[in-house]
């Protein structure tokens, strides 16, 4: 008994056969050459800055939130520190402000 039996594949079908040939080359590929480059670790070093751990120019570096966070609350501290500086200038009485009108000028 030879039965031959006819397959009929829409175009859906075949499109998606053909993308998924298509990526499974690229990865056979990929990984005989090598595969990619894989990041490196990312390590501890000398901060030369105290924001940032590590080297920055060669590994990114990686952030220091403790003494972003300190130098934020430093300035802010600064900040205040002026702020009250001006509000007792004056409070003092020792500044004048004169307004000149546009036609003035």
């Amino acid at each position: 008994m030879n039965t031959t039996r006819t397959v009929h594949v829409d175009l859906y079908t075949k499109v998606c056969l053909t993308a998924i040939a298509f990526l499974m080359t690229l990865l056979v590929l990929g990984l005989w050459t090598g595969g990619p480059i894989q990041a490196q670790r990312a390590q501890a070093g000398p901060a030369g800055d105290p924001l940032v751990v590590g080297d920055s120019a060669q590994t990114g570096g990686i952030p220091d939130t403790g003494a972003q966070r300190y130098a934020m609350i430093n300035g802010i501290k600064d900040t205040n520190t002026r702020l009250d500086k001006i509000v007792s200038l004056l409070e003092s009485g020792k500044v004048r402000v004169i307004t000149v009108d546009e036609k003035g000028k």
